[in-house]
């Protein structure tokens, strides 16, 4: 993984269907961003935030609680396939 401002990754290195689909969903990057942000400050106790493919083939936002995905039909009337995935439970930070 990166450090935070890494000259390793950019922005520009985003495939162009995934930028289209980031730009159709959330409007831009900073706003996904932004939204997976919220979603993860908003689960409370353990779990994960989730950008994930959607049956209709458009990225959402969403949370899961403690060890559950966006797979799992139990967790989500609506599964999805996840892009990405940020662990907010405390041992995912807690020493920083």
């Amino acid at each position: 993984m990166a450090t935070p401002n890494s000259t390793n990754t950019s922005r520009s290195s985003i495939s162009p269907q995934l930028q289209q689909a980031i730009s159709d969903a959330f409007g831009s990057v900073d706003d996904m961003l932004a939204s997976l942000k919220d979603a993860g400050d908003n689960r409370f106790g353990s779990g994960w935030a989730w950008v994930c493919l959607a049956e209709d083939g458009k990225l959402q936002v969403l949370s899961t609680p403690n060890q559950d995905n966006p797979l799992m039909a139990v967790v989500l009337s609506d599964p999805c396939v996840p892009i990405l995935g940020v662990d907010v439970w405390e041992h995912a930070y807690y020493l920083q």
